[in-house]
């Protein structure tokens, strides 16, 4: 047998960053106001489709209501019965799937870009006359309840509203998990006025990536989706809450729990501020990778947490600095202690050459990564127009990057990683973590 060679081997040099340009695209808003930007990506002869359409929930029934209508969107129309769809969708080799998040109703779908027509054509249909049929509406509706309690026990769900209820007050944009009133009160003809209501044109973008003509696909959409505006405008009116930030960290009790899942945030900079790509990079230096400082102190040397990093993330319309680590009880406030120390440590100490040699190395790839499929690109370009962008800022953040200076990344860190800006919510075991925890961070019980 050949001799292993020694290790640890020398790594190769990372490959010349390649400039990425868009591809030809398209880019129109069509008279009813839905925005349609179809980019031409043929590596492989299919098409990846993103639908975002705005919508807040005004009320607890309203977001019952809204899970229950994203369940049934895609379930039969008039012209189209259940069994019509799926067989439909499925001999052409097409997919789409509805879903509501917290500020939005979303289709995705793919299919071969020969059946182009097919895919838009079931998407029309369920935009302008879902049928949201009595049966469908039970049996959504029932499944809803029974997944209830499921949800409510899973602690990333509960730490995940606890945090936007603590950020953004107990309004229903903030609840992630209904009512179970609020989801039994739910009826057909609920579901079908917030459909009209709801679900409109007028805002809402529709992305298309992959082997396709985007001039032709706009003209298709135009002409399949013309019909597709509110019958019954309805402009609601939704409470904003008041920020709440600078507030203590709250401590959500989970009785009996093993383990602690930390979530502390901070206001970021949005995307279309100018030094975005400076505080990304300082992201990237403090727990936004895995050389990052934070992962290397509390996973590496201390051994505190399972998982730890920060991230960039949406509570409702504000952008935020968010920090997570998971960790077992008994190591929980050490870990909680090691995370102010490396805010503060990243707020006073100079990020050094290497560190921002490597950031800007792990942030370029991170960015080609996110665009190099059609079903990548496709959801960058939505979430890159959904937050305001032009979908030439995709290629344009790159050379952003690249002419960030160490100067920039220091005085970004210094302005966006003070400790004190942080607030959150720690869910764990309330009777063991109290007393602890007490000696770290300005605290209260939930």
């Amino acid at each position: 047998m050949r001799p292993t060679t020694k290790v640890p081997r020398q790594l190769p040099p990372l490959g010349v960053h390649r400039a990425f340009r868009l591809p030809e695209t398209a880019d129109a808003v069509l008279p009813d106001g839905l925005r349609v930007i179809c980019l031409r990506s043929p590596s492989v002869p299919m098409i990846e489709l993103v639908l975002r359409i705005p919508f807040l929930c005004a009320t607890q029934n309203d977001a019952a209501t809204a899970e229950v209508l994203a369940t049934t969107l895609l379930r039969g129309s008039p012209g189209r019965g259940q069994d019509d769809v799926d067989t439909e969708l499925a001999r052409a080799g097409c997919s789409l799937r509805a879903v509501r998040r917290s500020d939005r109703f979303e289709i995705s779908g793919s299919g071969p870009s020969a059946a182009l027509e097919t895919l838009v054509g079931v998407l029309a249909d369920a935009l302008t006359g879902a049928s949201h049929a009595e049966a469908e509406v039970d049996r959504a509706r029932r499944r809803l309840a029974e997944r209830l309690p499921l949800l409510r026990a899973r602690p990333s769900t509960v730490v995940a509203e606890a945090l936007r209820v603590h950020c953004r007050g107990d309004s229903p944009g903030s609840r992630l998990i209904p009512a179970e009133a609020a989801v039994a009160s739910v009826t057909a003809d609920g579901v079908r006025s917030l459909h009209r209501a709801g679900v409109v044109s007028a805002g809402a973008q529709l992305v298309l990536v992959g082997d396709l003509d985007p001039e032709r696909t706009v003209a298709l959409l135009a002409a399949r989706l013309g019909q597709w505006r509110s019958r019954e405008p309805v402009e609601a009116v939704v409470p904003r809450a008041p920020e709440l930030w600078q507030r203590p960290v709250r401590l959500v009790d989970r009785p009996g729990a093993v383990q602690s899942l930390i979530r502390l945030v901070a206001p970021a900079l949005p995307r279309t501020d100018p030094g975005f790509a400076a505080l990304s990079l300082a992201n990237v230096v403090f727990g936004g990778s895995f050389s990052s400082r934070l992962l290397s102190n509390i996973r590496e040397r201390g051994g505190y947490a399972y998982w730890a990093g920060s991230r960039f993330d949406d509570i409702l319309d504000t952008m935020v600095i968010a920090v997570s680590a998971d960790t077992s009880t008994d190591t929980t406030a050490s870990a909680v202690a090691e995370i102010r120390a490396e805010l503060r440590r990243m707020a006073t100490e100079p990020v050094t050459d290497d560190e921002l040699r490597r950031a800007r190395d792990y942030l370029l790839g991170a960015s080609a990564l996110a665009m190099s499929s059609q079903v990548r690109l496709a959801a960058a370009v939505s979430t890159t127009v959904g937050v305001g962008l032009s979908p030439q800022w995709l290629a344009s953040f790159a050379d952003e990057v690249r002419a960030v200076t160490g100067r920039q990344v220091r005085e970004s860190a210094e302005q966006m990683f003070a400790s004190a800006a942080f607030t959150g919510v720690v869910l764990g075991d309330a009777r063991l973590l109290a007393g602890p925890l007490g000696e770290h961070l300005d605290m209260v019980l939930a």
